[in-house]
């Protein structure tokens, strides 16, 4: 009966191993507190003192997870949004370097042959971008403009009688997420008098001139529109 029993055992171990299922444990932190009110410690051999509510208070210190962590220094192997350029030495927070750049191979430790390679590299782009040739972001930004329209709302109380560059510079950047200057955008010769559809040119690094459909709008209140469309309906109903 015994050997029975252990061989059932063996072989339902066995399954529950075979379709176990991963469980993936979760980061955890540590949090700091301390007694406001500590409680008294009894002396030896006698009872503990009853705990008060004043000694359930606890004051926090500290978290892990706040704390600043541990940094990893690395030289980018290819142009990282938010991070930086290829050749660029970075420090990251360990997580970031070895999830989204070491695993992808979009970053390489920063060992001293490493940046002694990447320091010429970037010295032979350096002498071709004096030689006035486009850059990979560049490019990226020729073709997000090539495919977006720019959508410029303004009010018609108070009236505008000419659409500004500043207007069209804070559209480019709120709605599109492009940073223009000023020297590098075209407006028409005749000035934006009224509300339609317009073409306006951007330079790209003093190189390529881009021509960017724009839309002139009305900018409506939703607020009010939505008061308007329920008068209506209330109306109609009535």
């Amino acid at each position: 009966m015994a050997l029975a029993a252990l061989s059932g055992g063996r072989h339902l171990m066995q399954s529950l191993c075979k379709n176990a299922t991963v469980v993936y444990q979760q980061q955890r932190n540590i949090v700091n507190l301390r007694h406001r009110f500590p409680p008294l410690v009894p002396s030896f051999g006698k009872k503990p003192h009853r705990a008060k509510r004043k000694h359930k208070v606890y004051v926090w210190e500290g978290d892990s997870m706040l704390e600043e962590q541990e940094k990893l220094t690395l030289i980018l192997t290819e142009d990282v949004s938010r991070i930086g350029l290829k050749g660029d030495v970075v420090t990251v927070r360990k997580s970031v370097g070895r999830n989204m750049l070491l695993a992808k191979n979009r970053a390489a430790y920063a060992s001293q042959e490493n940046i002694r390679e990447f320091v010429q590299e970037r010295a032979k782009r350096e002498e071709q971008s004096s030689e006035k040739i486009l850059t990979g972001t560049a490019l990226k930004t020729i073709a997000f403009l090539q495919k977006h329209k720019l959508v410029v709302k303004m009010r018609s109380v108070p009236h505008w009688d000419t659409l500004s560059k500043e207007v069209v510079i804070h559209a480019f950047n709120k709605h599109l997420g492009v940073v223009v200057p000023d020297h590098a955008l075209e407006l028409p010769e005749e000035p934006i008098t009224d509300y339609g559809t317009y073409t306006v040119k951007v330079t790209i690094n003093q190189l390529e001139t881009v021509e960017v459909e724009m839309d002139v709008q009305h900018y409506i209140n939703k607020g009010k529109q939505r008061r308007e469309a329920q008068k209506v309906n209330a109306a109609g109903e009535s």
